[in-house]
């Protein structure tokens, strides 16, 4: 099947119909193409993989059939005002068997019936229920106090958003953020500040508090993490054999609150005096360690030790990866407890393993292609094919670059690694990565302004049309000016954080709507440690610098940037690159022998001569740097500190009246339809035979099924449900394989509201009263 069928495939595969009414009530316009909504381009989202506005929750619970009154395991899902259940987890990542789908009018804490069974799992407790728009009410189980008042609490945040969204649609002025225990936030924060905020409040999670206590600190903590965070922990004292949930890898939020509810059965952090030591690793990564102690909750003895977390912030200055280490310190005195247990201790019952290994995986909501709407091709480039798409749920436009993973795993890793890293006004955004068997995917915020490619070289005519030539064109002085001053500071941020560019050129240098830069590609960027050299030959031919073809010795570092700045800058200028050939090996010969011819037909300004002079030199040690740069007299009416904060008004500004105004007519005219494998990676390659590479499941990249019906025996769920059953157990007796009721492992024909029963251990617990 060809590229841009199978995505939309991947899209359509498990999709619901949106042209009427579902089962529960559910209806939904179909999704509409944007026209010139350019509005829509300009992503409102912090982070389009957890927006503050977005409420999306997940996981197994019990559900109450209408009839039977008996209670069934059911996967629920919680997104867009939906709520909806599926037979199992595989079904819900597939997107298929959707036994159902209702719209979230309201919520209660309690059921008004058990019904049978509902003893066992202390429905009358644990259980809630849902309030549709159509007046349905839907009773579900959940399996701890903890969990039940997160969906609560998510049920709530859910339809309280939706009426707000409603409210501003008619006019009306709210708070789409909600203010519900989350009157404040550590976004705005530095890293290195809001990391022992966050400490504090994990400390206090991981607490002995009531119920109610646990409620005021969770949603916040919550809330900071990203929706697919990956959570370590390793609690040394906790016997693995007995206490398996201490040590191993959760997964998204849901599977965050999951190990608090698994902790708090068991143990408690004990709050000490001594200040935390707060370490910065990198710009987002902080690690905080503390002296704190560990009360085993059935016996009252107080572990003392370090706690050791480790924060991984993404852009949006969520936290993407949190490892939580207590290392027992014997020469420590154990902190007194300031009270006696705060709580009954709750012990969990035993329930089927798919309750507890479904956070043991990514979730079922990680976004997917079936997420979007292709509006057409944007770009190729050496490792990649880049598409406009529009999200359906919020109507925003991304550019996806799409990599086979057979050809361009390396580039799209290491591109993704230093997005994920960096934050810099005049650098592209990465908003989320994902990937499916073969291909991988970089999600990047769409700049409607172009590239400076195309406005080097479109002529607009007298009817509004743009007319595409061959040879470039001179740009003004002054906006030759501010993009040159620009790119210097992203460049000096580069080369701050140990990054080499090596892919200047017009290509990949974007106007956003405003005129400012953003620098985009970095699949060939490379990591130097301080003062470091590479020798790899990289870059765009006419502006590698003439250190890198070197036949003697060729290594080169940071200067090499400034090299190709400063081709870059005598193009801006001049309308053409100073070594321009049609045979690249007569270019290279130019780059390390030919003078520079600065005179042309047009008098050009004598200071922007002197400063390519001085930038345009072969030897790299006499090359200007940027603090040289910066004080060159070309440079004296910009004001860098205004610059970077992008309060100096751009000399040009895009006109944009269509989303494609200022794309390539090359790519304009492109059949999404047409493309196959190999010009999805945009070169004359063609993808290796061994699907050896496509296998791979790349950590830092969401997963997604491209199709739903092939390796499902692979499923990873399923490999965990059989290679960590014996060593990854719930605290109480576990149940036995056969104990899965095929939620997991088989599929049924029979398509009604009931499960094979689960054969449950039951004990006599003390429960929390609420």
């Amino acid at each position: 099947m060809s590229f841009v069928p199978r995505l939309n495939a991947m899209k359509t595969i498990g999709a619901r119909d949106t042209t009427s009414s579902t089962s529960g009530g559910v209806s939904r316009p179909r999704f509409q193409r944007p026209g010139t909504a350019l509005d829509k381009s300009k992503p409102t989202v912090i982070d389009v993989t957890c927006p503050t506005t977005e409420v999306e929750w997940e996981g197994y619970l019990y559900k109450q059939s209408k009839i039977v009154k008996t209670w069934t395991p059911r996967y629920v899902t919680l997104k867009d005002g939906v709520i909806s259940y599926y037979k199992s987890k595989k079904h819900a990542v597939e997107r298929t068997h959707d036994r159902g789908s209702w719209t979230v009018a309201g919520v209660h804490n309690t059921i008004p019936s058990t019904g049978f069974g509902g003893t066992k799992l202390h429905a009358s407790t644990l259980g809630f229920s849902v309030v549709t728009t159509n007046n349905n009410l839907i009773h579900l189980v959940a399996i701890s106090p903890c969990e039940k008042e997160m969906w609560i609490y998510m049920l709530e945040k859910c339809y309280t958003t939706v009426q707000q969204q409603a409210i501003v649609v008619q006019g009306g002025a709210t708070d789409l953020e909600g203010s519900a225990r989350l009157s404040e936030s550590l976004f705005h924060l530095d890293a290195s500040e809001a990391s022992p905020m966050l400490f504090g409040k994990l400390i206090n999670v991981l607490g002995d508090s009531t119920v109610p206590e646990l409620m005021d600190e969770l949603p916040f903590f919550t809330q900071h993490l990203s929706q697919d965070v990956e959570l370590k922990f390793n609690f040394e004292p906790a016997d693995a054999a007995k206490y398996a949930f201490c040590h191993g890898v959760y997964y998204a939020r849901e599977g965050f609150v999951h190990f608090v509810s698994l902790f708090r059965q068991c143990f408690a952090l004990v709050e000490q005096a001594e200040a935390p030591t707060v370490t910065a690793k990198d710009s987002d990564i902080i690690e905080v360690v503390a002296p704190r102690s560990l009360s085993r909750l059935s016996t009252k003895d107080i572990i003392a030790g370090r706690l050791h977390v480790r924060f991984n912030f993404s852009p949006s200055g969520r936290i993407s990866r949190l490892s939580v280490y207590f290392r027992q310190d014997r020469t420590l005195a154990p902190a007194p407890t300031s009270r006696g247990r705060g709580r009954t201790l709750y012990k969990l019952e035993s329930h089927p393993q798919n309750f507890h290994l479904c956070y043991k995986t990514k979730r079922s909501l990680l976004l997917s292609f079936r997420d979007f709407e292709i509006l057409g091709v944007l770009g190729q480039g050496g490792f990649g094919t880049v598409v406009l798409v529009q999200r359906k749920s919020h109507d925003e436009m991304f550019a996806i670059k799409v990599v086979d993973k057979s050809s361009g795993s390396a580039s799209a890793l290491k591109e993704r690694r230093i997005l994920s890293t960096l934050r810099h006004p005049f650098l592209a955004r990465l908003r989320f990565a994902f990937q499916t068997q073969s291909k991988l995917f970089l999600g990047l915020d769409f700049y409607t302004g172009g590239n400076l490619y195309y406005h080097m070289h479109a002529t607009t005519m007298s009817d509004g049309t743009s007319v595409e030539t061959s040879g470039g064109k001179r740009l003004g002085i002054d906006r030759a000016r501010f993009y040159a001053a620009e790119l210097a500071l992203a460049f000096a941020y580069l080369h701050a954080h140990g990054i080499i560019y090596r892919d200047l050129k017009p290509d990949n240098i974007m106007l956003d709507q405003e005129g400012h830069i953003r620098l985009v590609d970095f699949g060939i960027s490379k990591q130097l440690m301080q003062a470091e050299t590479t020798g790899t030959l990289a870059g765009s031919p006419a502006y590698i610098a003439p250190e890198q073809l070197s036949t003697q010795n060729p290594l080169y570092g940071y200067a090499a940037d400034w090299w190709s700045w400063g081709v870059m800058l005598y193009e801006m200028l001049y309308g053409n690159t100073p070594f321009h050939d049609n045979n690249v090996s007569v270019m290279y010969r130019k780059i390390t022998d030919a003078d520079i011819k600065y005179s042309n037909h047009f008098d050009l300004d004598p200071v922007a001569i002197d400063l390519l002079q001085k930038v345009l030199v072969r030897e790299p040690s006499e090359r200007l740097n940027f603090p040289q740069i910066k004080a060159h007299p070309f440079f004296e009416s910009i004001d860098w500190v205004l610059l970077l904060q992008k309060q100096v008004p751009p000399p040009f500004i895009p006109t944009t009246r269509d989303v494609f105004d200022h794309v390539s007519q090359h790519f304009k005219k492109m059949n999404v339809n047409s493309l196959d494998d190999t010009p999805c990676v945009g070169n004359s390659i063609a993808p290796s035979k061994s699907t050896g590479s496509m296998d791979q499941n790349f950590d830092d990249f969401s997963f997604c099924y491209e199709r739903p019906d092939v390796r499902d025996e692979m499923y990873e769920m399923m490999i965990q449900v059989k290679e960590t059953f014996a060593n990854d157990v719930m605290p109480s007796a576990p149940p036995t394989l056969e104990h899965q009721s095929s939620e997991d492992i088989t599929d049924h024909e029979e398509d009604n509201d009931m499960d094979p029963e689960v054969d449950l251990v039951i004990r006599d617990t003390e429960l929390e009263e609420h």
